[in-house]
C-alpha cells in the first residue's frame, strides 16, 4: 500500500492543495483499517477451517473463544479510530477555500497630545496638572523630593545631577589596603582511645510458647443458588454473576446430552468459570465436569456458551441414563 505525497515546493501548498491533502490522508487511512478488518476477518476463517486453502486447525471452544475475543478487541480499535478520522472530514469538509481580502489598518495607539495625563503636588505651593506632550522637570536643592501621582498609569523617573550629589556627599575617600592573614593557630593533641567494653552473656533462651488458633478462613465465601446472584466481581468491564443449576439428562448409551440451562438467546456474553457434576447410567456415579469437551474419554460433561448467546451443558456417558442427575454452577457476564 502508498503513502500520499506531498508538494516538495511549499509554494504549491495552497489553502485548497491543503484541504484535498487532508481529505487524501483520511482516504489512506480507511484503506489501511480495511487491510487491517480483512486480516482478522481472514484470521478467524484460518482457526474455523472455513479459509480457502486451510484445513483448520481443529479448536477447543475455549481456543474459539479467545480468537473471537482477540477480534473484538480489534474491532473496537477500529471503530474508535473510524470516529476519529470523521471528526477529522467533517472539520476538513466544513472549510472555507477562500479567503477574504485584508481589512484595513486600525488606528495607532498612544494618547493624542493635550489629553489630561496626572496632577503633580509639591510640598508647598500650589500643584500642576499634566497633559500629553508637556514637559515636566523636578528640581530640589538638598536631593530629597516628595512626588504624589494620582492614580493612573504614569511612571516618572528622575535623573538628579552628579554634581549636586558629589557636593553634598563629598569625594570618595581611597580604599584601605588589606591587613595581613594571620598565622594558623597549632593543632591540639589527639586524645586517648577508649577502652572497649566487655561483652555480655547470653540470656537464657525462653521457653516455646504454644501454637495460636487457627484463623477463619480469608476470601469471600462461596454461595450457590438457583436464582441468578451478582457475585459483586467484573470480568472484561462487566458485571458476574453466579447461578445453580439442577436438572436431569435422559439419553441413550454413547449419545450426546445439549440441556440448555439459560434458554434465552443472545443473553450470556461469557463464562467466567464453572463446576458441578453430573451422574451416569446407574445413578451412583458422580463426574465433575470439565472446562471443555475431551473426546479421549467415554465420560465427558462442560459447560458453553452457543452461538445464539445461551448457556448450554453438554455430557455423554457410555451407559443409558434415564434422569440421570446434574448440578451444575457457572459465573457468567451477560451479553447487554
Amino acid at each position: 500500500m502508498s503513502t500520499p505525497s506531498f508538494p516538495v515546493n511549499p509554494s504549491e501548498l495552497t489553502r485548497e492543495n491543503v484541504i484535498n491533502q487532508i481529505i487524501s490522508s483520511i482516504a489512506m487511512e480507511e484503506l489501511g483499517l480495511s487491510h487491517i478488518l480483512n486480516a482478522e476477518g481472514e484470521k478467524l476463517q484460518y482457526v474455523l477451517g472455513t479459509l480457502t486453502g486451510s484445513s483448520g486447525l481443529n479448536p477447543t471452544v475455549d481456543q474459539v473463544l479467545k480468537v473471537n475475543d482477540s477480534v473484538r478487541q480489534v474491532m473496537g480499535a477500529a471503530l474508535q479510530n473510524q470516529m476519529f478520522l470523521q471528526n477529522k472530514m467533517s472539520s476538513a469538509l466544513s472549510t472555507p477555500v477562500l479567503q477574504g481580502p485584508t481589512g484595513p489598518t486600525g488606528p495607532s495607539g498612544g494618547v493624542e497630545p493635550g489629553v489630561f495625563l496626572f496632577n503633580v503636588t509639591g510640598t508647598s505651593g500650589p500643584g500642576t496638572s499634566m497633559s500629553a506632550a508637556d514637559s515636566l522637570i523636578f528640581q530640589s536643592p538638598n536631593n530629597t523630593m516628595d512626588v504624589t501621582v494620582t492614580p493612573g498609569s504614569v511612571i516618572i523617573g528622575i535623573d538628579i545631577n552628579e554634581r549636586v550629589i558629589a557636593a553634598l556627599t563629598g569625594a570618595t575617600g581611597p580604599a584601605g589596603t588589606d591587613g595581613a592573614t594571620g598565622e594558623p593557630g597549632p593543632t591540639g593533641p589527639e586524645g586517648p582511645q577508649g577502652i572497649q567494653g566487655v561483652t555480655g552473656e547470653a540470656g537464657p533462651t525462653g521457653a516455646t510458647g504454644a501454637d495460636g488458633a487457627t484463623g477463619p478462613a480469608g476470601g469471600a465465601v462461596q454461595t450457590y443458588d438457583t436464582v441468578e446472584t451478582p457475585t459483586g466481581a467484573t470480568f472484561n468491564g462487566k458485571p458476574v454473576y453466579r447461578q445453580l443449576f439442577l436438572m436431569s439428562v435422559t439419553a441413550a448409551a454413547a449419545q450426546q446430552s445439549n440441556l440448555n440451562l439459560i434458554d434465552q438467546a443472545g443473553y450470556v456474553d461469557m463464562i467466567v468459570s464453572a463446576g458441578g457434576s453430573f451422574s451416569t447410567g446407574n445413578g451412583t456415579e458422580k463426574y465433575m465436569i470439565s472446562a471443555a469437551n475431551s473426546t479421549s474419554s467415554t465420560v465427558y460433561g462442560f459447560v458453553l456458551v452457543s452461538t445464539t448467546g445461551q448457556l448450554v451443558f453438554s455430557s455423554i456417558s457410555a451407559m443409558d441414563r434415564t434422569n440421570a442427575s446434574v448440578a451444575v454452577w457457572a459465573d457468567f457476564t451477560k451479553a447487554a
